[in-house]
């Protein structure tokens, strides 16, 4: 009885300690990239954000010296690893982009492997 009682024990700490909803809504919060730049002396800062919702829809603005240069309402979809974010803007290309970890930091990379956000 202590054996069956033992098993019964582990095996629940198995299945409670590993959960695929996880990787489902990884990419739900903010995600931001903050890039200061010099340039013929004057020092420019760009700020570009990503919120994602759990609803599938999410909100971009970029901010180029406390000025807001782009936004846009988007949905995104999962498929395997990646996302795709779909803006409603039309004059903006969608992008499809993969959650990677370095050092602890979870960051946003496209397809062309350039990291475009690390998570706030």
């Amino acid at each position: 009885m202590v054996k069956l009682f033992s098993l019964v024990v582990c095996a629940l700490v198995l299945f409670t300690g590993c959960s695929d909803d996880d990787d489902a809504d990884g990419i739900v919060g903010t995600w931001e990239m903050e890039v200061e730049y010099s340039f013929g002396g004057e020092t420019n800062k760009t700020v570009t954000s990503w919120k994602f919702a759990s609803d599938n829809t999410g909100n971009y603005n970029q901010v180029v010296n406390s000025e807001e240069t782009s936004a846009s309402a988007f949905s995104w979809t999962k498929d395997g690893e990646w996302y795709s974010v779909d803006y409603q803007d039309a004059e903006m290309t969608d992008i499809q982009v993969k959650i990677t970890s370095l050092a602890g930091y979870k960051m946003l990379e496209n397809k062309e492997e350039d990291t475009i956000a690390m998570k706030k």
